[in-house]
Order: C-alpha cells, then sequence, then structure tokens
C-alpha cells in the first residue's frame, strides 16, 4: 500500500535553520516548504495545505503569536499539528494563547526533531 508523504511546512527567519530541518525531514521522506517570515506562511499554506507546521515563535512582519492565531482560524488548519520553536520559555503562553500542538525548544537535537513529528503526525 503507497502512502503519501506528509508535507510539512517550517516558518523560521533563520535559514540555516528552516535549512536543517528541511533536509532532515526530507531524508526521512516527508515533503518540506521553508518560508522565512509570516506573510510567505500565509500565503503558502492554502496550496501546500501542510499535515505539520513548524512555527518559529519570533518572526519578522506578522509575530509568531499573530501566525499562529491566524492559523487556527483558517477552516482547513484547525486540525493541523503546529510546533512552537522558541528558546524562550515565553513560547509555552504562546502555545496555550492560540492552540499550538506542543513546543520544540531551541537549540534542538534531531533526535528531538524526529519524536516531535513522529508524535505530531501520529494518528489520536
Amino acid at each position: 500500500m503507497m502512502t503519501t508523504a506528509a508535507r510539512i511546512l517550517v516558518v523560521d527567519d533563520e535559514a540555516p535553520i528552516a535549512d536543517l530541518i528541511a533536509d532532515v525531514l526530507g531524508d526521512e521522506g516527508y515533503t518540506v516548504c521553508t518560508v522565512h517570515n509570516g506573510d510567505d506562511a500565509l500565503a503558502s499554506v492554502s496550496g501546500y495545505q501542510p499535515d505539520l507546521i513548524f512555527l518559529d515563535s519570533f518572526i519578522p512582519g506578522i509575530s509568531g503569536d499573530e501566525l499562529l492565531l491566524a492559523l487556527r482560524n483558517q477552516p482547513n488548519l484547525t486540525q493541523t499539528p503546529i510546533v512552537v520553536m522558541s528558546a524562550s520559555a515565553d513560547a509555552v503562553a504562546l502555545l496555550a494563547r492560540h492552540g499550538g500542538t506542543r513546543t520544540l525548544m531551541k537549540p534542538f537535537n534531531l533526535d528531538d526533531l524526529l519524536n516531535c513529528v513522529n508524535s505530531a503526525l501520529a494518528p489520536a
């Protein structure tokens, strides 16, 4: 039985981090799209329809907080897991306020990243 690879959107203004995540997850068979700001994230979600979103809590333009709320207000994304990435404990408050699924604290190791993806995409 053939399955389609999960589509993952990575929103991080630090290109090296976004590229690392894309490379690691691409090697695991996922389809990954990276964007570096909130405006590009909003523009890409309708066409890309991600199965999982990694969202840096501090991005230029639309803040991570505002973007998370905007994503949650889109009918096709209400159940999409959103992982808030941050080096700040404030990400936990962001998660609680606007419906993120979990957090991934920066800096993270690759095992943490893969475990986060596996648990976020696991059937309920």
